[in-house]
């Protein structure tokens, strides 16, 4: 079984990523009461922002995870075993032996681009929280579309 996992191309990026300043082209020039220019001063602002909470949170809290509530991280995709029919459990690693510290009720947002479209889904671990590196997701994949189906290939 194929791992799927040259659909998972993930770069560490905030999850707000940084705005990127528009190009002289995308100004009309008429005056606009609010400009494009405007619009990523604001942007970048808030951004610059949560940056810094971010940073401030963690020297604070000192602590060591696999996720963090304001970027994504990249992860190996690691194996995909059938669990039913349509439900796979996905083993993704961690570059650390870290684990992956989150609270019950709290989940992780996978994110890949197929086809173009960037696509964000979220889904609650079933592994230890404590298992040092790795975490598993139990993923049903439906044929209904974008909606229900992962947003990576199982055995493509």
């Amino acid at each position: 079984m194929s791992s799927g996992a040259e659909n998972l191309k993930s770069a560490p990026a905030t999850v707000e990523s940084k705005p990127q300043k528009p190009s002289e082209s995308e100004c009309c020039g008429s005056g606009c009461k609010i400009c494009v220019f405007d619009i990523y001063e604001q942007r970048l602002k808030a951004w610059e922002k949560e940056q810094q909470r971010y940073r401030l949170s963690s020297e604070i809290h000192n602590v060591e995870t696999l996720l963090s509530p304001v970027a994504y991280k990249p992860f190996v995709l690691k194996n995909i075993q059938q669990v039913t029919k349509n439900s796979f459990c996905y083993r993704f690693c961690a570059p650390t032996e870290h684990p992956l510290n989150i609270n019950l009720g709290q989940h992780v947002i996978l994110r890949a681009t197929l086809q173009g479209e960037e696509l964000f889904r979220q889904y609650t671990p079933i592994s230890d929280m404590e298992a040092p590196g790795y975490f598993d997701l139990l993923i049903k994949s439906f044929d209904c579309g974008h909606a229900g189906a992962p947003p990576f290939s199982r055995a493509n």
